[in-house]
């Protein structure tokens, strides 16, 4: 078989795959959106930028594309219903988890400690009006991490360990874009405040929050050393700055442990830092296993 033969056998597979068609088949037509990009339109584009053109090979291309664009509609309009539910107040927390596993199978989580994204990434993006990440308007200091977007499953996994319900107080220090505490406040119910020093994304985190309607979520754009913690239960860093920063904004945590109880969760290299802390210890013996998720509790 040809490659020219191959290409074609996939468009039609494609193309007369009417289970794509069902809304809640959201994984395969994942996988067929990404085969159409990858190889299907990359290979088809490429051979015609390289003289290779044919009548046969145009129209794979113009076929392709249709066929991108009407799976590609179907998944907006998933989202869209999916986004109603939420601003109308029906899907959330044990509604929510049930509409997400519907999606994506348990089958489909893969183990903690890979590393990258999954689908239930592809379906939170979805879900989360948030079209990309902005340009960064502030330069980042030396001890400042590059933004990188907690994997969702870590955040289930979160949630699941801490059975955090709605007398907790979530804050997640170095929210990026504000998925962690979108989600968690959705699973939930637990007030939610990011804390990010970047005014691009804490504005990108608020207008999400606010199409969705989730007045539970706050995100305050400044510096975490500065930020006031007095409500706060809970404490999520994936590991958002290192060194002295970190000693900085822990000291400041251990500040708050002198007045209540509060659990620190770490994921990323800074579980190892917070797991020297004389002031908490690891609830979980999974704190001390590197790529997983760190769980503190104060003295």
């Amino acid at each position: 078989m040809t490659i020219d033969d191959e290409l074609l056998a996939a468009i039609v597979a494609i193309e007369t795959d009417a289970s794509l068609l069902l809304e809640g088949h959201f994984i395969s037509r994942t996988e067929a959106l990404d085969l159409l990009e990858f190889p299907i339109l990359e290979m088809l584009e490429s051979s015609l930028q390289h003289g290779e053109v044919s009548p046969e090979r145009l129209q794979w291309k113009a076929r392709a594309i249709v066929i991108r664009q009407s799976l590609g509609a179907i998944q907006e309009r998933v989202f869209r219903g999916l986004q109603k539910e939420i601003r109308d107040g029906t899907l959330r927390g044990p509604q929510f988890m049930q509409k997400m596993l519907e999606f994506v199978p348990t089958a489909y989580f893969p183990d903690l400690q890979e590393e990258g994204y999954d689908y239930l990434d592809d379906w939170i993006n979805g879900v989360l009006p948030i079209t990309g990440v902005p340009e960064q308007t502030k330069e980042p200091g030396p001890e400042m991490v590059f933004y990188q977007k907690t994997p969702a499953r870590v955040v289930l996994e979160t949630v699941r360990q801490l059975a955090l319900g709605k007398e907790d107080v979530f804050f997640d220090i170095g929210s990026g874009l504000g998925q962690v505490c979108m989600l968690v406040h959705l699973l939930t119910g637990a007030p939610c405040t990011g804390i990010e020093l970047e005014p691009a994304f804490c504005a990108c985190a608020a207008e999400a929050a606010l199409d969705l309607q989730l007045p539970g979520v706050t995100f305050l754009n400044m510096d975490a050393r500065q930020a006031d913690y007095a409500a706060g239960t809970v404490f999520f860093l994936y590991t958002p700055f290192r060194g002295q920063l970190l000693r900085q904004v822990l000291e400041r945590l251990r500040l708050e442990s002198l007045h209540r109880k509060i659990r620190v969760v770490t994921y990323g290299p800074c579980t190892m830092e917070v797991a020297k802390q004389d002031w908490l210890s690891p609830s979980l013996s999974l704190a001390e296993v590197p790529g997983t998720i760190g769980v503190f509790q104060s003295a």
